[in-house]
């Protein structure tokens, strides 16, 4: 089977949650027999494997402005009638103009699109508007004031009165028609492969008719699962990644300050937002810098409980996954993907809007010793690797294909 990837907008070898699942897939498909091609940004190669060049001249990656016609919708029909793939599998498009979408639909080669972020539904994609608010739903007026002329100048609500913001609201672009073509483009897919259930629910609010199917992405961590090792000491609590509000720093603040235990010491590892990391120290909270990639499994051997405490929709955390696939129990915010991957066997999740379930998750964290946490970590079992991942979606590949080999 011939199958062409199309992940456009960064180079394929950046090093951000789609690409690396993409490569990770493309390795994995090669090894059960597909031929693959992959569609990104130009670079020559990629792990040993040639990439396609694309790039769009007239929509940038993030742009919340969305053209309905583009100048490189022929590259695109020259790459499928190049390539001839059996079936087309989109990742990410940050850079297609509606024009584009409506090329691949015309081709006349079965398309499924993997369901990563909410980018078909928020311009924004992550459906987080600039005061931190969380959107779950698509609703016209209020996402012509996010992303207009009022989304993106802060000014302008400090300035004006609400019946001129209002106004000026109505300006948001093309945000209906964006959210229309869309829809379209989803609805004429063969088949849609959201990364979580939560990320399915939303979904299905926007394009109801949609072919879903809940996959979940593997990861190249459960290939190095680890004995378990017995610790002593304190407790290490650590979050990981971004430290900002919709990702969790006001969640983690109430948790310093209700945990408050000599026998807990909280780190972060990441980029902090400056503000919170000031607020969030004062509490106890050790800044232990930003690392590389390949400094994870080091850090992870030194962590007792990971934290993953969004309070927007995160689609399917791979930071959960890393914690996971390393034996270190997971403290979880009620949101996105993150309960489909934590349960009692290897952590704990909560509703962070909840008084009742932040002090449950308190709790938990108080009351863990070493006994308790050796108990946890000989329970837990690695999620998907690539490997089993790949061959998971081949079933589904050979569903709309008919089985072409």
């Amino acid at each position: 089977m011939k199958v062409l990837h199309l992940c456009t907008g960064f180079p394929l070898s950046f090093n951000g949650g789609i690409t690396n699942y993409v490569r990770a897939l493309i390795i994995s498909q090669r090894a059960i027999g597909y031929d693959v091609a992959v569609v990104a940004m130009e670079e020559e190669s990629v792990d040993g494997f040639d990439v396609i060049p694309f790039s769009s001249d007239n929509v940038k990656p993030f742009s919340r402005n969305f053209d309905f016609q583009g100048a490189s919708d022929q590259r695109i029909l020259q790459i499928i009638e190049q390539e001839k793939p059996d079936l087309i599998h989109v990742h990410m498009v940050l850079d297609f103009s509606a024009s584009t979408f409506e090329c691949i639909q015309a081709s006349g080669i079965p398309y499924c699109v993997s369901l990563h972020d909410y980018y078909y539904i928020c311009p924004r994609i992550i459906m987080v508007k600039a005061d931190d608010t969380v959107c779950r739903t698509m609703e016209d007026n209020k996402c012509k004031r996010c992303v207009g002329p009022v989304g993106k100048n802060k000014s302008l609500k400090r300035l004006l009165p609400s019946v001129m913001l209002d106004a000026l609201g109505m300006l948001g672009g093309n945000v209906v028609e964006r959210a229309e073509a869309m829809r379209c483009f989803l609805a004429n897919a063969a088949m849609l492969f959201p990364v979580s259930k939560r990320v399915e629910e939303i979904y299905r609010d926007f394009s109801p008719d949609g072919r879903y199917h809940t996959l979940h992405i593997g990861n190249q961590s459960a290939l190095s699962f680890p004995p378990v090792r017995e610790r002593s000491g304190p407790i290490i609590v650590a979050a990981l990644g971004s430290l900002t509000y919709h990702k969790g720093a006001g969640v983690l603040q109430e948790l310093l300050a209700r945990v408050n235990s000599s026998e807990v010491i909280f780190h972060f590892y990441g980029r902090a937002n400056r503000e919170w990391m000031k607020k969030l120290s004062a509490l106890g909270l050790q800044d232990c810098g930003e690392y590389k990639p390949g400094q994870l499994g080091e850090i992870l051997r030194n962590v007792d409980v990971g934290l993953v405490l969004p309070i927007w929709e995160d689609n399917g955390p791979q930071v959960t996954m890393e914690f996971i696939n390393h034996r270190v129990p997971v403290v979880g915010t009620r949101r996105g993907g993150i309960p489909d991957f934590i349960g009692e066997n290897n952590g704990y999740v909560f509703e962070p809007d909840s008084s009742t379930e932040v002090e449950g998750a308190v709790s938990f964290i108080r009351e863990l010793d070493r006994e308790n946490l050796l108990r946890i970590k000989e329970g837990m079992t690695p999620l998907l690797s690539p490997d089993e991942h790949a061959k998971a979606l081949s079933l589904y590949y050979d569903e709309i294909t008919g089985g072409v080999e």
